[in-house]
């Protein structure tokens, strides 16, 4: 099938930020991911359904994150995401050990994030919702917040973070909603030598241009450090780490810490010859820009 060479290393769709080609540790990684989906439905819901490629992309945000963990001395962070989606790069960046919490405000997904973060992580999960009265200044290595509930945090602000990520939604947010966000995120990642909020994209123009976005980082006390490659804004008077910027404008590194100077294609580890890719493969295809995207 012609339409499959769309899956060449080079040709697959605009992921976020990707080279389109995968190392032996993202492999790994993401068959981990697709084999845990598949099962967590076929316990659920009885069907053998599997990820064919929309989870592929949630190593951009991955990687970039990982390149940022070279340049300091923790290996480990606190990561903070708003509008997850599927939430499969919340679920990446836990298993390689992150600490990472999110909320969601969009019903069917948030539903979805909750039963994938506690199939892959159990007891080290924690659904906020029904647990309003937990301590937020002692989350659980995994959580997962109701809008709701995130909407009250400024009263009395205990989370903590290193990295905040917004990917892809952030004009998509109400005015209201961007300028508190924007002012929580500073005050959670306060304390951290890192403050950064990351983002591939700032999604579908629909409340905020480019323009609104990165003034209302300004207002909000950020410096915009990265744009090349992947957005990062940095809060005001904290250091970037030496070379950092430098090496994600060359080009995001793929997250390879086996070191192993192999790299494949989506087609290499998973099977679509069969037929059962599905129409939204096609539909991601075609916005691509393929065969001219690169």
């Amino acid at each position: 099938n012609a339409d499959l060479e769309r899956l060449d290393p080079g040709k697959f769709f605009r992921g976020t930020p990707v080279r389109r080609d995968y190392s032996k540790d993202e492999v790994k990684l993401l068959t981990q991911l697709s084999d845990g989906v598949q099962v967590f439905l076929k316990d659920t819901c009885g069907e053998n359904i599997g990820l064919h490629f929309t989870h592929l992309a949630c190593v951009g945000i991955l990687r970039v994150v990982q390149t940022i963990v070279k340049h300091v001395e923790k290996n480990k962070l606190s990561i903070f995401e708003a509008g997850p989606g599927c939430g499969y790069t919340g679920t990446a960046l836990g298993l390689v050990g992150h600490k990472y919490a999110s909320y969601d405000v969009t019903q069917g997904y948030y539903l979805w994030q909750s039963h994938l973060y506690d199939h892959f992580f159990g007891n080290e999960f924690l659904e906020v919702l029904n647990n309003e009265d937990c301590d937020f200044g002692k989350l659980p290595r995994i959580s997962h917040l109701p809008w709701w509930v995130f909407a009250q945090q400024y009263k009395d602000v205990k989370m903590t973070s290193d990295i905040v990520l917004s990917n892809a939604n952030l004009s998509e947010m109400h005015g209201m909603c961007l300028r508190y966000f924007l002012r929580l995120a500073a005050i959670m990642m306060g304390d951290s030598i890192l403050g950064m909020f990351v983002f591939g994209d700032i999604g579908s123009p629909h409340m905020n241009d480019q323009e609104s976005v990165h003034n209302e980082f300004l207002s909000a006390g950020y410096k915009k450090i990265s744009s090349k490659n992947v957005y990062i804004y940095q809060l005001n008077g904290k250091e970037t780490p030496l070379g950092l910027i430098e090496e994600l404008d060359a080009g995001v590194p793929l997250y390879n810490p086996s070191n192993s100077s192999e790299a494949c294609g989506p087609r290499d580890f998973i099977n679509f010859d069969d037929g059962k890719y599905t129409d939204e493969y096609e539909f991601y295809s075609y916005l691509s820009d393929w065969p001219n995207s690169v």
